[in-house]
Protein backbone atom coordinates (compact mmCIF):
# COMPACT_ATOMS: atom_id res chain seq x y z
CA UNK A 1 0.00 0.00 0.00
CA UNK A 2 1.28 3.44 -0.88
CA UNK A 3 0.16 6.69 0.66
CA UNK A 4 0.43 10.17 -0.81
CA UNK A 5 -0.17 13.29 1.28
CA UNK A 6 -1.60 16.41 -0.34
CA UNK A 7 -3.30 19.65 0.71
CA UNK A 8 -6.75 18.00 0.50
CA UNK A 9 -5.88 14.91 2.47
CA UNK A 10 -4.18 11.56 2.01
CA UNK A 11 -4.60 9.15 -0.89
CA UNK A 12 -4.07 5.48 -0.19
CA UNK A 13 -3.61 3.01 -3.02
CA UNK A 14 -4.37 -0.57 -2.08
CA UNK A 15 -4.51 -3.78 -4.10
CA UNK A 16 -7.42 -6.06 -3.30
CA UNK A 17 -6.34 -9.20 -5.11
CA UNK A 18 -4.92 -10.68 -8.30
CA UNK A 19 -8.24 -10.55 -10.15
CA UNK A 20 -9.16 -6.98 -9.31
CA UNK A 21 -7.84 -3.55 -10.16
CA UNK A 22 -6.02 -1.43 -7.58
CA UNK A 23 -8.41 0.79 -5.70
CA UNK A 24 -7.80 4.33 -4.47
CA UNK A 25 -8.97 5.32 -1.03
CA UNK A 26 -9.24 9.03 -0.34
CA UNK A 27 -8.92 10.14 3.26
CA UNK A 28 -9.77 13.79 3.87
CA UNK A 29 -8.95 15.32 7.24
CA UNK A 30 -11.83 17.82 7.47
CA UNK A 31 -14.57 17.90 10.18
CA UNK A 32 -17.23 18.68 7.52
CA UNK A 33 -17.07 15.06 6.37
CA UNK A 34 -17.40 13.51 9.86
CA UNK A 35 -21.21 13.10 9.65
CA UNK A 36 -21.20 11.45 6.19
CA UNK A 37 -22.11 7.73 6.00
CA UNK A 38 -19.03 5.53 5.86
CA UNK A 39 -20.32 2.65 3.71
CA UNK A 40 -22.28 3.75 0.68
CA UNK A 41 -23.76 1.08 -1.58
CA UNK A 42 -22.00 0.65 -4.92
CA UNK A 43 -23.50 2.59 -7.81
CA UNK A 44 -26.06 0.72 -9.90
CA UNK A 45 -24.85 0.23 -13.44
CA UNK A 46 -27.30 -0.02 -16.26
CA UNK A 47 -26.92 -3.03 -18.48
CA UNK A 48 -27.02 -2.07 -22.11
CA UNK A 49 -28.29 -4.38 -24.80
CA UNK A 50 -25.76 -5.70 -27.28
CA UNK A 51 -25.32 -3.04 -29.92
CA UNK A 52 -22.89 -4.70 -32.29
CA UNK A 53 -24.28 -6.42 -35.33
CA UNK A 54 -23.64 -10.20 -34.85
CA UNK A 55 -21.72 -10.43 -38.13
CA UNK A 56 -19.54 -7.49 -37.11
CA UNK A 57 -19.02 -9.02 -33.68
CA UNK A 58 -17.76 -12.17 -35.37
CA UNK A 59 -15.41 -10.06 -37.50
CA UNK A 60 -14.16 -8.14 -34.48
CA UNK A 61 -13.49 -11.36 -32.59
CA UNK A 62 -11.51 -12.70 -35.53
CA UNK A 63 -9.56 -9.43 -35.87
CA UNK A 64 -8.64 -9.50 -32.20
CA UNK A 65 -7.68 -13.15 -32.36
CA UNK A 66 -10.41 -14.11 -29.94
CA UNK A 67 -12.02 -16.46 -32.41
CA UNK A 68 -11.42 -17.85 -35.87
CA UNK A 69 -13.91 -17.85 -38.69
CA UNK A 70 -15.50 -21.27 -39.11
CA UNK A 71 -17.55 -23.05 -41.74
CA UNK A 72 -19.14 -26.47 -41.73
CA UNK A 73 -19.72 -28.84 -44.61
CA UNK A 74 -21.34 -32.27 -44.64
CA UNK A 75 -19.92 -35.12 -46.71
CA UNK A 76 -21.75 -38.48 -46.65
CA UNK A 77 -23.48 -37.52 -43.39
CA UNK A 78 -20.22 -36.54 -41.67
CA UNK A 79 -19.92 -32.90 -40.55
CA UNK A 80 -16.51 -31.31 -41.03
CA UNK A 81 -15.86 -28.00 -39.29
CA UNK A 82 -13.15 -25.90 -40.87
CA UNK A 83 -11.54 -22.84 -39.31
CA UNK A 84 -9.56 -19.93 -40.71
CA UNK A 85 -5.79 -20.03 -40.45
CA UNK A 86 -3.70 -18.09 -37.99
CA UNK A 87 -1.23 -15.62 -39.47
CA UNK A 88 1.72 -17.91 -38.74
CA UNK A 89 -0.02 -20.78 -40.55
CA UNK A 90 -0.71 -18.55 -43.57
CA UNK A 91 2.96 -17.55 -43.53
CA UNK A 92 3.95 -21.21 -43.61
CA UNK A 93 1.74 -21.64 -46.70
CA UNK A 94 3.67 -18.93 -48.49
CA UNK A 95 6.93 -20.59 -47.47
CA UNK A 96 5.72 -23.85 -49.05
CA UNK A 97 4.82 -21.97 -52.23
CA UNK A 98 8.22 -20.24 -52.28
CA UNK A 99 10.02 -23.55 -51.80
CA UNK A 100 8.27 -25.22 -54.72
CA UNK A 101 8.40 -22.15 -56.97
CA UNK A 102 12.17 -22.58 -57.18
CA UNK A 103 11.86 -26.17 -58.41
CA UNK A 104 11.29 -26.62 -62.12
CA UNK A 105 8.00 -28.34 -63.15
CA UNK A 106 6.68 -28.49 -59.61
CA UNK A 107 3.45 -26.49 -60.08
CA UNK A 108 1.03 -29.34 -59.36
CA UNK A 109 3.11 -30.66 -56.48
CA UNK A 110 3.08 -27.17 -54.96
CA UNK A 111 -0.73 -26.98 -55.25
CA UNK A 112 -1.16 -30.34 -53.52
CA UNK A 113 1.27 -29.38 -50.75
CA UNK A 114 -0.54 -26.09 -50.18
CA UNK A 115 -3.91 -27.84 -50.09
CA UNK A 116 -2.62 -30.53 -47.71
CA UNK A 117 -1.11 -27.98 -45.33
CA UNK A 118 -4.17 -25.71 -45.46
CA UNK A 119 -6.51 -28.60 -44.63
CA UNK A 120 -4.21 -29.90 -41.88
CA UNK A 121 -4.43 -26.48 -40.22
CA UNK A 122 -8.06 -25.80 -41.09
CA UNK A 123 -9.92 -29.02 -40.22
CA UNK A 124 -10.96 -28.35 -36.63
CA UNK A 125 -13.62 -30.98 -35.97
CA UNK A 126 -15.13 -34.08 -37.52
CA UNK A 127 -18.66 -34.83 -36.29
CA UNK A 128 -18.11 -32.60 -33.27
CA UNK A 129 -14.84 -34.22 -32.19
CA UNK A 130 -11.55 -32.34 -32.39
CA UNK A 131 -9.41 -33.41 -35.35
CA UNK A 132 -6.36 -33.48 -33.05
CA UNK A 133 -8.21 -35.78 -30.66
CA UNK A 134 -9.22 -38.12 -33.48
CA UNK A 135 -5.68 -38.56 -34.76
CA UNK A 136 -4.17 -38.45 -31.27
CA UNK A 137 -1.80 -35.59 -31.98
CA UNK A 138 -1.65 -31.83 -32.49
CA UNK A 139 1.54 -32.09 -34.57
CA UNK A 140 1.14 -30.48 -38.01
CA UNK A 141 3.24 -33.17 -39.74
CA UNK A 142 0.97 -35.91 -38.39
CA UNK A 143 -2.12 -33.97 -39.42
CA UNK A 144 -0.68 -33.57 -42.91
CA UNK A 145 -0.01 -37.32 -43.10
CA UNK A 146 -3.68 -38.00 -42.27
CA UNK A 147 -4.92 -35.41 -44.79
CA UNK A 148 -2.74 -37.02 -47.48
CA UNK A 149 -4.72 -40.23 -46.90
CA UNK A 150 -8.09 -38.51 -47.52
CA UNK A 151 -9.99 -39.57 -50.61
CA UNK A 152 -9.25 -37.08 -53.41
CA UNK A 153 -12.93 -36.11 -53.70
CA UNK A 154 -13.19 -35.46 -49.96
CA UNK A 155 -10.04 -33.32 -50.01
CA UNK A 156 -11.43 -31.34 -52.96
CA UNK A 157 -14.77 -30.70 -51.22
CA UNK A 158 -13.05 -29.65 -47.98
CA UNK A 159 -10.60 -27.37 -49.77
CA UNK A 160 -13.42 -25.75 -51.75
CA UNK A 161 -15.21 -25.10 -48.44
CA UNK A 162 -11.98 -23.66 -47.04
CA UNK A 163 -11.67 -21.32 -50.03
CA UNK A 164 -15.34 -20.23 -49.64
CA UNK A 165 -14.69 -19.44 -45.97
CA UNK A 166 -11.56 -17.49 -46.90
CA UNK A 167 -13.54 -15.49 -49.45
CA UNK A 168 -16.25 -14.77 -46.85
CA UNK A 169 -13.50 -13.61 -44.47
CA UNK A 170 -12.17 -11.17 -47.05
CA UNK A 171 -15.70 -9.82 -47.55
CA UNK A 172 -16.06 -9.45 -43.80
CA UNK A 173 -12.97 -7.25 -43.60
CA UNK A 174 -13.72 -4.98 -46.55
CA UNK A 175 -13.39 -1.26 -45.91
CA UNK A 176 -17.18 -0.71 -45.91
CA UNK A 177 -17.67 -3.53 -43.40
CA UNK A 178 -14.95 -2.07 -41.18
CA UNK A 179 -16.65 1.33 -41.29
CA UNK A 180 -19.97 -0.26 -40.32
CA UNK A 181 -18.23 -2.13 -37.51
CA UNK A 182 -16.70 1.07 -36.16
CA UNK A 183 -20.02 2.92 -36.34
CA UNK A 184 -21.72 0.01 -34.51
CA UNK A 185 -19.10 0.17 -31.76
CA UNK A 186 -19.49 3.96 -31.37
CA UNK A 187 -23.26 3.69 -30.83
Amino acid sequence: MTEIKSSIGRIRRTATGADSFPQKTFVVDDPIFDNMPKDLPPPVRETKPERINPQHKRGLEALLGIARLTKETTVDGIVFKLQSLKTKEAKMLTEIAAKYSQIENSGYTMLFEIRTFALACSVAEVDGVSFSEIIGSDDIEEKMAVVEEFDENLATVLYNTYEEMTKEGRELYKTDSAKELISDIKK
